[in-house]
């Protein structure tokens, strides 16, 4: 025998049960509004040293975590005594220790050498391209490269932990897949000399494709490869455009070119022997990336900076935020945080979040943001409550 369901007596129920249900999902996506405007930022610095005096020697690193108020939340040391995983790096070899996010956001790169903890910078040991997966926070140091031209191996950049491409003093530009055990490969055949004649520094993936300073020289700046799509970059598909990207200018002459980073086509951010700089993109007409000037003027750049320094940029809630570490191969050097004016195009005060240490010295940085616990707990509980509503309406 069926049973026919009671009619709604209650005409304004039903309508008050969706109201219910909208309100419920508006401060879930609310929560997530919330979310959004309380989010940290995660920082991923190297530190490179073991506490006791700061050499041309082989140092061992530890990869740290900090928020950005400088709170430290985690340290993760790089494998140094087995000498089948083991890698250093120098402590005050000029821009060494970068540190690269992967274009996927799940690993950070870094390169070393397969030397002993004290050995001799000119040790010709195994190059080695280190990736550190965020989700398991374990290093990978299986890609292991026989002794390459150049004397040092700087930075590497990958897409998504599979290959990489790195630079180096000496050493041009190459490429090596994960794992790999055989020499790598040179992909910077032209431009200015033989491989073993452009020394390279910074590099970055940008919409597929492969921008690099170069460090020295006339033609030093930052330049990129050819054509789109990285996986035709290496191999007999490559090709350097030469002369095409952003170059000095003579009244623009500072001794090197490091760490740099794009915040948007028109705006470049360097690190170089003249602290930190910012260009803009003036001339709209002219080839790609060519018409770029320096801005000069109070706060349109970081001067004073001693050492070596390394760059990351983040833009949050429409704000811009560079963060940097300054000093490298100096004793108890700092990690910053600046405020940059998209508007005025100025600097505020830069503000100190943490120092490396007596006996230790930072390198390469990654700014990453992620939603904070404050803000995920509200977006589960506007989860929860949004659920409940609906289970009782059922």
């Amino acid at each position: 025998m069926s049973t026919k369901r009671k009619p709604n007596k209650n005409p304004i129920s039903a309508p008050f049960g969706i109201v219910r249900s909208a309100f419920a999902t508006a401060a879930f996506v609310g929560a997530f509004a919330v979310s959004a405007l309380h989010a940290q930022t995660d920082i991923y610095v190297l530190r490179v040293g073991d506490g006791g005096a700061i050499s041309g020697q082989y140092a061992p690193f530890t990869i740290l975590q900090f928020g950005d108020d400088g709170a430290p939340v985690n340290s993760w040391d790089a494998p140094r005594t087995d000498a089948a995983d083991r890698i250093t790096t120098g402590a005050s070899f000029t821009t060494y220790a970068h540190l690269n996010l992967s274009v996927d956001r799940n690993y950070l790169t870094f390169v070393g050498r397969d030397v002993a903890v004290g050995g001799s910078r000119n040790q010709a040991q195994n190059v080695v391209i280190g990736s550190f997966p965020l989700q398991t926070n374990t290093f990978d140091t299986s890609t292991r490269l026989p002794q390459v031209a150049g004397t040092g191996y700087r930075a590497a950049v990958t897409t998504d932990g599979s290959e990489f491409w790195f630079t180096g003093q000496g050493g041009g530009l190459h490429y090596a897949a994960r794992g790999q055990t055989t020499p790598s490969e040179s992909v910077l055949t032209t431009g200015g000399g033989a491989p073993s004649q452009i020394e390279t520094a910074g590099i970055r993936i940008i919409n597929n494709r492969l921008f690099f300073s170069r460090r020295a020289g006339s033609d030093r700046g930052i330049q990129f490869m050819e054509p789109a799509g990285l996986h035709r970059v290496h191999g007999n598909d490559r090709a350097l455009i030469e002369g095409v990207g952003w170059k000095r200018t003579a009244t623009d002459t500072p001794s090197s070119y490091n760490s740099f980073e794009f915040l948007d086509e028109n705006t470049l951010f360097l690190s170089n022997s003249n602290g930190i700089q910012v260009y803009r993109r003036t001339d709209q007409t002219g080839g790609e990336f060519e018409g770029f000037d320096l801005l000069t003027g109070a706060n349109q750049g970081l001067s004073d900076l001693t050492g070596e320094t390394h760059i990351s940029l983040l833009e949050q809630n429409g704000e811009v935020y560079l963060y940097y570490t300054s000093g490298m191969g100096t004793s108890d050097n700092g990690l910053y945080s600046v405020l940059w004016d998209r508007d005025d195009l100025t600097f505020g005060t830069p503000n100190l979040i943490a120092t490396a240490g007596e006996g230790y010295t930072f390198g390469g940085l990654v700014a990453i943001p992620e939603p904070s616990t404050y803000a995920l707990l509200f977006g589960a509980i506007g989860l929860a409550v949004s659920l409940g509503i609906r289970r009782r309406r059922s």
